[in-house]
């Protein structure tokens, strides 16, 4: 479990990594434009900034979640929690799917922009 947690941080933060470097290098190449293209790069920039911070989320819920199963702990015990045995993971799967599904799609058509911005 730790070395998958671990491998997930990494992920995370390549991903964190690569809209930073594209939000800095559109700053420089479409610092003089305006209108659509670059309100269309933000919108996209701030949504990549979201599904990372989702995905850090569910990591740190997975993280949570694991601690509770280690400790034995249904999650009714932790103040503030909707473990497991309260139903709090039912949707989490799917949500997550979906979640990668769309940061997938986000960084493809970020790194084709990317390219296309190169060339």
């Amino acid at each position: 479990w730790a070395e998958d947690a671990r491998a997930a941080e990494r992920a995370l933060e390549a991903m964190e990594s690569n809209r930073r470097q594209v939000q800095v290098q559109l700053r420089l190449e479409l610092s003089g434009a305006v209108g659509g293209a670059r309100q269309e790069w933000d919108r996209r920039l701030q949504e990549w900034a979201r599904e990372v911070a989702s995905f850090r989320a569910e990591l740190e819920s997975a993280r949570e979640e694991h601690g509770r199963r280690t400790l034995k702990l249904d999650g009714r015990e932790v103040q503030g929690g909707a473990g497991v045995a309260a139903g709090g993971s039912g949707g989490l799967d799917a949500a997550s799917r979906a979640g990668r599904h769309s940061a997938m799609q986000s960084t493809e058509l970020l790194e084709r922009s990317t390219r296309q911005l190169e060339e």
